[in-house]
């Protein structure tokens, strides 16, 4: 990478994370997510380390490091990206479960391979755009990044909140309810002779 180039990294893991701790030069950075960005102002090498925890154990910290690259190329950045429940830039949305969205985004530059992560996890799919059906209530972290010769870019996560169905009740209850009482009327018919 080149001096004051900004670089995206990501991390993932084979489990949900609680919590993500990046580390720049040894130096923690306040960044609880799965992916990081940064810049450095000299040339050198630099060592960018991130550590995860989830409920089962601390994972074993991952470490790279980086130093200018020969080509100075910068990497490529990611410009544009929307989801079709909104259809504009916005991170967070709120969809109803059962209801399928599709997530796209593009880059400054032609991109040779597409990631994507749900909740921390690698799904399959090396395209620029994800469909998504959401089939359980919840909140989810829908994560996104590509990469061409140059490198990677930043990632950007979609926050999605899945709700019940609306008029779909569950285990439905009955609250209160009491015999109802109810008064006879009698009706005296008369017959009249003929």
């Amino acid at each position: 990478m080149n001096t004051s180039e900004v670089v995206g990294f990501n991390a993932t893991s084979d489990q949900p994370v609680n919590s993500w701790n990046w580390y720049r030069d040894n130096v923690k950075q306040s960044n609880d997510f799965d992916n990081f960005s940064t810049s450095w102002d000299a040339a050198g090498s630099n060592t960018i380390s991130v550590n995860v925890t989830n409920a089962n154990e601390q994972a074993k910290p991952y470490m790279d490091s980086y130093s200018e690259r020969p080509s100075g190329k910068p990497a490529p950045v990611i410009s544009l990206w929307s989801n079709s429940k909104t259809n504009n830039s916005g991170l967070n949305l709120v969809i109803n479960k059962t209801e399928t969205v599709k997530f796209n985004f593009t880059a400054n530059q032609t991109l040779t391979s597409w990631f994507w992560t749900l909740d921390g996890s690698n799904l399959d799919n090396n395209k620029d755009n994800l469909t998504r059906t959401f089939n359980s209530e919840g909140s989810y972290k829908v994560g996104a990044r590509g990469s061409n010769e140059n490198g990677s870019t930043q990632s950007i996560v979609w926050n999605v909140t899945v709700l019940e169905k609306e008029g779909i009740k569950k285990n439905a209850t009955i609250l209160s309810w009491s015999p109802q009482v109810v008064d006879y009327v009698y009706v005296m018919i008369l017959s009249a002779k003929r």
